[in-house]
């Protein structure tokens, strides 16, 4: 819970370093400790106006 909102923390790895790229891109999140990671708001109707993750995170290399 955050904030009154149930969320998730997902950690991503794909098979390729350019995929990683375009994903991050186009959903606008980055790396943290070497992974693509984003948060999802969980329990909330998805909306053709939803635009991707709930937060978005910059380059690290922590």
């Amino acid at each position: 819970m955050h904030e009154g909102t149930k969320q998730a923390i997902c950690f991503l790895r794909m098979e390729r370093p350019e995929q990683e790229q375009k994903l991050m891109k186009t959903l606008g999140v980055g790396r943290f400790g070497g992974e693509v990671v984003f948060v999802l708001n969980l329990d909330v109707p998805v909306t053709s106006e939803d635009h991707g993750p709930s937060s978005q995170w910059a380059d690290s290399n922590f």
